[in-house]
C-alpha cells in the first residue's frame, strides 16, 4: 500500500513538473507576443503619425493658395466695376452735353425764326412803301442767316468733336478691359491648373491614408486577436494554476492521511492510555456543553453578515477556541455532525436546504483553508510606498483562518460537510428537475386549438416562473455561486436532454409548427440566462445546444438545399451521424410547405451510420441523462469565496451579550 502511495505521489509530481514546464513556455510565449504586437502597434503608429503631419502640410499649403486666389479674385472684380463706373458717369455726362447743345440749338432756331416772321411783317408793311428798305432788311436777314448758319455749324462741329472724344474714351476702355479680361483668364486658367494639380495630390493623399487606415485596422484587428489568444492563454494559466493548487491539496491530504495511518499503526503497537489523559471528563462535559450551545444557536437561523451565514462563522470560532484541530482524538467534530443533520433532517423545504447548503457550504470552506498548508509569505517590500501599501492592506484584511496541522478527526469532519454538501446540492437539483419534467412534459408538443391557431407559451412561462422563485431562495440564503451556476447548468442539461428525446421519439412533435413553438420557449430560456447574467446563470444557455441545433433544422425553409458539410458543419455540428439521419427521416412537414432534406443527403447519412454501427436501426440517437449522477465537485467551491469575505463578519448583538459566546470577542 505505501508503495502504491509512493507511486502516486511521483506520478502527481512528475505531472505537476510538467505542467510547470508548459506554464512557463506558455508565459515566454505571451510575452515574445506581447512585444512583437507592441512594437508593430508603435511603428503603425508613427508612420500614421508621419502620413497625419504630411495631410496637414499640404491641406495648409493648399487653404493658403486658395486665399491668394481668392483675394487676386476680388481684386479684378472690383478694377472691373470701377471701370463700368466711370465708363457709365462719362456716358451720362457726354449725354448730358449733346441734350444741353440740342436745346440750345433749338432756342436759337425758335428765335431766329421769330425775327425771320418779325421781318417779314415789317418788309410786307414797308414794301409797298420803300423798296430800299426792302432791300436792305434783305440784306440784314441774310447777314443774319449767315451768322446762324455759322453758330449751327460751330455748334455741330463742337458736337461732334465731343461725340468722337467720347467713342476714342469708351474704344481705349473697352480696350482696357479686354486686357484685363484676357491677364485674368489666363490667371484663372492658371489657378485652375493649379487646382486641378492640388486635387490629384489631395486625391493621391487620400488615398494612402485609406490604405494606410486599412493596414492599421488590419493591424489592429490583428492585435486584438492576438490580445484574446493572450488573455485567452493566461485563463488558461489560471486555471492550470488552480488545477495544480487543487492537485497540492490533494497531495497534502494524501500525506497527512498516510502520516495518520502511520501514527494510528504506531500507537496501536504499544497500548497506551492517552485518550484517558487527553480527554478527561470534565473536558468532554465542556466541549459537549459548548457545541450544544453554539449547534442549538446555529439551528435558529443566526441571519447573514457580509454575505455569509453567521452559523458558520459562530461555528468554526467555537472549533478554533475549544481547540477542536489539535488533538488527535475529539468528540466535537462528531457531534457537531450528529446535531447537524438533525438539523438538516426537520424539513425539506427549499429554502430550509439551501439555508444548510450555504451554512456547509462556506464551513467546508473555511475548514479546507484550515487543513491546507499555508501560503508562503510574499516577499517584504523594500520602497516606503510597498510598506505602506502592505500595512494598509494588512490592518484592513485580517483573516480568521489559522492553518494548522492536519489530524485525523479534523479530515473525517471535512469528508462527511463535503458529504452533506453534495446531499443538500442534490435535493434542490433533483427537486427542480422534478419540477421541469412535469412542465417539460406539457411544452414538448405545441397545443393546438380548433381553428388551427397555436396556444400562447404559458407552460413555458411557468418554468422561468419556477427558476426565477429557486434563484430568489438561493440568492436569500447566500449559497455560493459556484454552487448556483453548477445547479442551474444540470438542470438545463437535463432540459436539453428531455427535449431533444422527445423529438426523436415522438414523430408528432418532429414538425415544423412544434419546431416553432419549442423555439419560442428555447428563446424565453435564453432571455432568463441573459437577464439575470452570467453571474448566476453561468454557462446554463450552452448546455441547449442539441435541442436549439435539432429545432433549428425543424423550422428551416431550405432543407432540400442543405448539403452535408451545411449540415454537419454549420446547421448541426454538435449532432452526431444517428441524430442526423434520424431528425431527417422523422421530420414530418405538417401541412406547412415545408419538405424535409434531401433523398442524396439521407443516403449518405445512412451509408455513414452503417459503417460506424452494425445495427443502424439502434437507439445510439438517445441521449443519457447523467445529471443524476453528478455531484458537485466540491473542490471548485473555493472559486467563488474567498477568505477576506470572512474578515468583516459581526454577529447579532443579542448574541454576543449571551455568556457562553464571549469567546466570539477574542
Amino acid at each position: 500500500m505505501e508503495e502504491a502511495k509512493n507511486e502516486e505521489k511521483a506520478r502527481l509530481e512528475s505531472t505537476i513538473k510538467g505542467m510547470e514546464a508548459e506554464l512557463a513556455d506558455m508565459e515566454e510565449a505571451k510575452k515574445k507576443e506581447t512585444a512583437e504586437l507592441q512594437s508593430a502597434i508603435k511603428e503603425m503608429e508613427n508612420k500614421l503619425a508621419d502620413m497625419e503631419e504630411t495631410k496637414n502640410k499640404e491641406n495648409a499649403k493648399l487653404q493658403s493658395t486658395i486665399e491668394e486666389m481668392e483675394v487676386q479674385f476680388q481684386e479684378i472684380k472690383e478694377l472691373l466695376e470701377a471701370a463700368k463706373r466711370e465708363m457709365e458717369q462719362v456716358r451720362v455726362a457726354d449725354n448730358e452735353k449733346i441734350e444741353t447743345l440740342t436745346r440750345e440749338m433749338e432756342q436759337v432756331r425758335a428765335a431766329d425764326n421769330e425775327k425771320i416772321e418779325t421781318l417779314t411783317r415789317e418788309m410786307e408793311q414797308v414794301r409797298a412803301a420803300d423798296n430800299e428798305k426792302i432791300e436792305t432788311l434783305m440784306r440784314e436777314m441774310e447777314q443774319v442767316r449767315a451768322a446762324d448758319n455759322e453758330k449751327i455749324e460751330t455748334l455741330t462741329r463742337e458736337m461732334e468733336q465731343l461725340r468722337a472724344a467720347d467713342n476714342e474714351k469708351i474704344e481705349t476702355l473697352t480696350r482696357e478691359m479686354e486686357q484685363l479680361r484676357a491677364a485674368d483668364n489666363e490667371k484663372i486658367e492658371t489657378l485652375t491648373t493649379d487646382n486641378e494639380k492640388l486635387k490629384d495630390v489631395v486625391n493621391s493623399l487620400e488615398l494612402e491614408i485609406n490604405e494606410t487606415q486599412k493596414k492599421y485596422e488590419e493591424t489592429s484587428k490583428l492585435s486584438e486577436d492576438r490580445l484574446k489568444e493572450a488573455m485567452d492563454a493566461e485563463a488558461k494559466i489560471i486555471d492550470l494554476k488552480l488545477d495544480m493548487q487543487c492537485l497540492q491539496e490533494k497531495i497534502a491530504d494524501m500525506e497527512a492521511e498516510d502520516q495518520i495511518l502511520r501514527q494510528k499503526e504506531h500507537q496501536s503497537g504499544s497500548p497506551s492510555n492517552k485518550f484517558n489523559s487527553n480527554l478527561t471528563q470534565s473536558t468532554i462535559g465542556r466541549e459537549r456543553e459548548l457545541v450544544d450551545n453554539v449547534m442549538k444557536a446555529a439551528t435558529e437561523d443566526l441571519g447573514f453578515s457580509q454575505g455569509k451565514p453567521v452559523a458558520t462563522y459562530v461555528i468554526y470560532k467555537s472549533l478554533l477556541h475549544c481547540k477542536a484541530f489539535e488533538p488527535d482524538i475529539t468528540t466535537v467534530f462528531d457531534r457537531i455532525i450528529q446535531m447537524m443533520g438533525s438539523a438538516i433532517e426537520k424539513s425539506e423545504e427549499i429554502k430550509h436546504m439551501a439555508y444548510w447548503l450555504s451554512v456547509t457550504s462556506t464551513l467546508l470552506f473555511l475548514i479546507q483553508r484550515t487543513l491546507s498548508p499555508s501560503p508562503p509569505k510574499p516577499e517584504q517590500p523594500t520602497s516606503l510606498f510597498g510598506r505602506m501599501t502592505k500595512g494598509f492592506r494588512s490592518a484592513s484584511i485580517i483573516s480568521i483562518v489559522c492553518h494548522v496541522e492536519v489530524k485525523y478527526p479534523a479530515l473525517l469532519f471535512k469528508k462527511q460537510l463535503a458529504a452533506y454538501v453534495e446531499k443538500l446540492y442534490g435535493f434542490i437539483r433533483n427537486d427542480l428537475k422534478k419540477d421541469m419534467s412535469q412542465l417539460l412534459a406539457s411544452c414538448i408538443q405545441a397545443p393546438i386549438t380548433s381553428d388551427g391557431k397555436v396556444f400562447p407559451v404559458e407552460f413555458w412561462d411557468s418554468i422561468i416562473e419556477r427558476l426565477d422563485g429557486l434563484l430568489d431562495t438561493l440568492k436569500e440564503c447566500n449559497v455560493p455561486l459556484g454552487i448556483i451556476q453548477k445547479i442551474f447548468s444540470q438542470v438545463f442539461s437535463f432540459t436539453d436532454v428531455q427535449l431533444f428525446n422527445s423529438l426523436l421519439l415522438h414523430k408528432e412533435c418532429c414538425t415544423f409548427a412544434n419546431g416553432e413553438y419549442v423555439k419560442a420557449g428555447l428563446s424565453k430560456l435564453e432571455g432568463w440566462c441573459s437577464k439575470v447574467t452570467a453571474e448566476y446563470a453561468g454557462s446554463s444557455s450552452d448546455e441547449l445546444n442539441r435541442v436549439r441545433q435539432a429545432v433549428g433544422f425543424m423550422v428551416s425553409k431550405e432543407k432540400p438545399k442543405i448539403s452535408y458539410d451545411e449540415f454537419t458543419t454549420k446547421l448541426c455540428p454538435v449532432l452526431s451521424i444517428q441524430q442526423l439521419h434520424r431528425l431527417c427521416t422523422f421530420y414530418s412537414n405538417n401541412k406547412d410547405d415545408t419538405d424535409s432534406a434531401a433523398p442524396d443527403l439521407i443516403s449518405k447519412l445512412k451509408g455513414l451510420m452503417s459503417e460506424d454501427s452494425s445495427d443502424p436501426d439502434s437507439d445510439s440517437y438517445l441521449l443519457d441523462d447523467n445529471t443524476s449522477s453528478m455531484a458537485f465537485p466540491v473542490e471548485e467551491i473555493g472559486k467563488s469565496i474567498n477568505e477576506k469575505d470572512f474578515s468583516n463578519m459581526k454577529p447579532s448583538p443579542e448574541l454576543l451579550e449571551k455568556p457562553e459566546f464571549q469567546f466570539l470577542l477574542e
